[in-house]
């Protein structure tokens, strides 16, 4: 039941995002909708489903505004407003990374079950794979970006600590470059200057969806200290607008 539903909810926004997204202020109604359906099948969770939506919609805004209007590293082809934004930005944030979280969560389940060596194994792969995949994206990236990813991994990487999150940044990083590929090859924005030319797609997707999931997860566990999470994503939003 529970996977049938991950997978009904994701397809929902997936739809809304590709087929209406063109009317921004129906899509923000349909995601709206897609906000109170996960809200109230959450049951017990459903606060602290409703707190994870809420961080997510406004640090997302933040960083949208950030890469939209200072770096110019994509353009939406439906703005609503003038600095280039759709109106439903902060929803499918919220959307989305409920979502991620909701589908990691399972996964954390399955790892608890592989046997202690095992588990090593898989780790030590995997951090050969980030590692390595890290040092790709930094090589490809504008070096003012860098500056930002740095200050956003090394804050990322203090509150990485559980399987979870591990199952988290996975999905999110997949999930969310899978989202991106669609959108892109149905016409609803484009990066400016993509590293693949060939699907307008850069490099760094998978970290900065990944990245931004486990800081989400961390920011809304315990929400009393939201203050804190969204000043410091004030304070990353005040360097990146510093560097030149």
């Amino acid at each position: 039941m529970r996977g049938a539903f991950l997978a009904l909810a994701s397809l929902y926004v997936i739809g809304v995002v590709l087929y209406v997204s063109r009317w921004p202020w129906v899509c923000a109604l349909a995601l709206s909708a897609g906000w109170a359906w996960l809200f109230v099948w959450s049951g017990a969770r459903r606060m602290q489903i409703l707190k994870l939506m809420l961080v997510a919609a406004a640090l997302g805004t933040i960083g949208e505004w950030v890469c939209v209007r200072k770096f110019n590293l994509w353009q939406y082809h439906f703005p609503t407003f003038r600095d280039g934004l759709p109106v439903w930005i902060g929803l499918v944030w919220g959307y989305l990374y409920a979502l991620f979280v909701l589908m990691a969560e399972p996964l954390e389940e399955l790892w608890r079950k592989f046997g202690e060596r095992l588990r090593t194994i898989l780790s030590i792969v995997f951090g050969v794979l980030f590692f390595l995949f890290l040092r790709e994206v930094f090589l490809r990236i504008h070096v003012g970006i860098a500056c930002y990813y740095v200050l956003f991994l090394a804050v990322g990487l203090s509150i990485w600590r559980t399987p979870i999150d591990v199952m988290t940044l996975v999905v999110a990083g997949l999930g969310g470059t899978l989202g991106e590929y669609l959108a892109i090859q149905n016409g609803l924005w484009h990066y400016t200057q993509p590293a693949f030319p060939s699907t307008g797609m850069p490099v760094s997707l998978p970290l900065a969806w990944g990245l931004a999931a486990v800081y989400i997860r961390n920011a809304s566990l315990r929400f009393w200290h939201s203050t804190l999470w969204l000043s410091v994503g004030v304070g990353m939003l005040l360097v990146v607008l510093k560097i030149k």
